[in-house]
This record gives structure tokens, sequence and C-alpha cells, in this order.
């Protein structure tokens, strides 16, 4: 029962890093984020419902359960937490033009592009004839 209690403990850390990976990625959407946590803070609370009936009736050691609850309730703060990081990993994508903005960054074509100067080649610098003035 112990066990149990542990695995769920790492599974719910593992959700967590899997979703931070795939944010930074350019994979995570904002619908699987909550239903993930929405997930996590549901287990949290069955540990904590299960550490409660524990007290009760003791079936297992606290610890576990303690840990359980306590990691669970963490891992879904913590997946609460990745919402704004989305917009932000977003409003950064859309203003470099990339989906993929920690691909592109590991890059190294893209490295080469920065380093010789991308915004100069692709016209973002070039002068443009003066525009005629209206009154």
């Amino acid at each position: 029962m112990e066990l149990a209690f542990e695995l769920a403990f790492a599974a719910g850390l593992t959700i967590v890093a899997f979703s931070f990976g795939a944010l930074a990625l350019g994979r995570a959407r904002e619908r699987y984020l909550v239903l993930l946590t929405v997930v996590l803070a549901l287990a949290a609370l069955a540990a904590a419902g299960a550490l409660t009936a524990n007290m009760l009736h003791r079936f297992a050691d606290n610890d576990p359960l303690l840990l359980a609850a306590g990691g669970l309730a963490a891992a879904a703060i913590a997946e609460l937490c990745l919402w704004p990081s989305q917009e932000g990993f977003d409003a950064r994508a859309t203003s470099s033009g990339s989906a993929k903005p920690l691909a592109r960054i590991l890059s190294p074509s893209w490295r080469r592009k920065s380093a010789s100067g991308c915004a100069s080649s692709s016209g973002y610098w070039r002068a443009s004839a003066p525009t005629p003035a209206t009154s």
C-alpha cells in the first residue's frame, strides 16, 4: 500500500516535468494543462482523504500518505503555475515568428543566422524611399 502512494507522488512529479518539457518545446496546449491540473488536484484530494481514513483505521503508515498528499498538491500547484508560462512562451513564439522557440534557439543554423544579422537579410533594416508628406 505504501508503495502505491510513493508511486503516485513520483507520477505527479513526472507529469509536471513532461508538461514543462512540452511547454518549452511549444507542444503544450492550455486544455491539456487544465486537464492535468485537475487530475493532479483530484489525486491530491484522494490522497488527503486516504490520510484522513488512515488516521481513523490505521491501514498504512502515515509517512507515504503525507508524501503523496503533499507532493501531489505541490505538483498540482506547479502545473497551475505553468499556465502563465504557456502564455509567455506563446507570446515569445509569435513575436519571433517561430512556433517552437526553444527548438529554434537550440538549432545551430539559427545561431549562424543571428550572428550574421538575420534582421538585415530579411529586410527590416533596409533603407526605404522616403514617403511624400501630405498636407
